[in-house]
């Protein structure tokens, strides 16, 4: 954590934004997150620290100079950490309560995607795959899915 809390540091600065208690609570809580947490939930985990319109600003900041990443649920977004902290993964997303889980799509498909971008003599930079469905409780609970 110390390393990362010193990286974190270190962006801000080259950025000129200040290092604030509430960027380094926003942070710390992402990077002890095991899941991408909606708005509402941050500012719930970080109860005293920041309140929702903090949290929002500060989420706006960081994802501007790549610290923190969006990935959308239909209208929403949960945010988590980028790769500069965390490894790269991707998610499974229930449509109907959005719950959220993180998944390691293996060696073969991610090389199989750098070959696609290689085939079209495209250099790629990033990628996301997301997949979206209904999980096992939102199926049970609902037949019309």
């Amino acid at each position: 954590m110390d390393s990362s809390l010193k990286e974190f540091k270190k962006i801000l600065k080259k950025n000129s934004l200040y290092v604030t208690k509430q960027r380094i609570a926003l942070f710390t809580l992402l990077l002890n997150e095991q899941k991408p947490l909606s708005l509402q939930e941050t500012a719930k985990l970080l109860d005293e620290k920041l309140d929702l319109v903090t949290v929002y600003r500060n989420v706006e900041s960081l994802e501007r100079i790549n610290i923190i990443k969006k990935f959308y649920t239909g209208w929403n977004y949960r945010i988590e950490l980028s790769e500069k902290f965390k490894a790269h993964h991707h998610h499974l997303s229930c449509s109907k309560c959005a719950k959220t889980i993180k998944i390691d799509l293996g060696i073969r498909i991610e090389n199989s995607l750098k070959q696609i971008a290689n085939n079209h003599n495209f250099r790629l930079t990033n990628h996301e795959v997301e997949l979206y469905g209904f999980c096992q409780k939102c199926q049970s609970n609902s037949a019309r899915i």
